[in-house]
């Protein structure tokens, strides 16, 4: 194998730089200031392959900068956290920083480009928080809080007097952006007088909604599932006779007060009249639940 030493190599008349015709390999590391791109195939080592179509690197690059073939300056990557992406602008590549937490990346309202925002569509009528669940005393996280539903053991009467239906009281209040809450309940009612009569009345936040009184009789026993729902609007002005507040940024109780018709036609609640073939007063656990409409955005 031949060697050659020497401090510099220029062409035969010591004026610029020499021809190698057949190529060059370089086994070791190459330091160049410049490279002329159009040459047919330069290879040092397998690390670095440079031709007029471009530079393909399976090693490591070190410059201070990179120009693109039509001899543009690749900018340098304007990312700074972790998270980042980019993005192209109205004339070069952009940093998009990371959105917040639950968001999603989206177009834009000009359709032009790329944002972070709440996820979901932008419709003003859409479900944004809905749960229902057994009255057994558990907490339901919201947006706005712990929620916790009452606990239901056993079954009651109804009296001649109004009283909370048990597992009926809710203290919630929706997330931003709601215009609509859903209230449901449901029990078991059944009769305790053969002749029952039971009158119900709904309140949110210690106001009767009166237009949403009902009763529940029969003359000769009755044993139902009854799946109460209201739906409260939000804005406009208050009117409770109809559920209507014109505004809910706080908690609110709801429930439902129960009274017999009178001391002889009374109901019962949360209970079988019969089950499995016999008289049997089984006990049904109620649900209760929520669900709030509005806007997403």
């Amino acid at each position: 194998m031949s060697r050659l030493r020497a401090n510099q190599i220029t062409n035969e008349n010591a004026n610029g730089s020499p021809n190698f015709p057949h190529g060059l390999t370089v086994t070791g590391i190459v330091t160049a200031s410049s490279l002329n791109s159009t040459s047919t195939q330069i290879v040092a080592g397998a690390a670095v392959t440079a031709n007029s179509g471009g530079v393909d690197t399976v090693g490591i690059v070190t410059a201070t900068s990179f120009k693109d073939k039509s001899g543009g300056t690749f900018a340098p990557n304007p990312t700074t956290t972790q998270g980042d992406i980019i993005v192209r602008g109205a004339s070069a590549n952009e940093r998009l920083a990371i959105g917040s937490a639950g968001q999603a990346l989206k177009v834009n309202s000009s359709a032009n480009g790329l944002e972070y925002g709440t996820a979901g569509n932008a419709s003003p009528i859409q479900v944004i928080e809905e749960f229902f669940v057994p009255c057994d005393g558990q907490a339901v996280v919201t947006d706005k809080g712990s929620v916790t539903v009452a606990s239901v053991t056993g079954h009651v009467h109804s009296t001649a007097s109004y009283a909370d239906l048990p597992g009926s009281i809710i203290t919630y209040q929706p997330p931003d952006g709601a215009t609509y809450v859903i209230y449901t309940f449901q029990y078991l009612y059944t009769w305790n007088h053969s002749h029952n009569i039971s009158h119900h009345r709904l309140y949110i936040d210690g106001n009767e909604v009166t237009k949403a009184r009902y009763s529940l009789s029969a003359n000769t026993q009755l044993e139902h599932l009854v799946h109460k729902s209201w739906g409260f609007k939000i804005g406009g002005s208050t009117d409770y006779t109809v559920g209507r507040l014109a505004t809910w940024n706080s908690a609110l109780q709801i429930k439902i007060r129960i009274r017999a018709y009178s001391g002889s036609h009374t109901g019962r609640f949360h209970a079988t009249g019969y089950f499995d073939g016999a008289s049997s007063q089984t006990f049904h656990m109620p649900q209760i639940g929520i669900k709030a409409i509005g806007s997403l955005s």
